[in-house]
């Protein structure tokens, strides 16, 4: 999973999440935040950073060795 798709995902999971109470989220592509306000005013900001994205070639590296 890539770092854009995951912060697709994640958007998607804080939108649907009524019981925050949330009034806007802005998602700064360049920086990697997201950041949310709440109805009482509260403003957090949730930085996004990969440690390590997985991909078919590790996939297919690992086959090789643990087949």
């Amino acid at each position: 999973m890539n770092l854009n798709y995951f912060k697709d995902c994640l958007f998607d999971l804080i939108n649907e999440w009524d019981s925050l109470d949330i009034t806007d989220i802005e998602v700064q592509d360049r920086s990697d935040t997201i950041t949310i306000t709440v109805r009482d005013g509260s403003i957090f900001e949730i930085k996004c950073k990969a440690i390590y994205e997985y991909s078919n070639s590790d996939a297919e590296k690992n086959s090789r060795l643990f087949p």
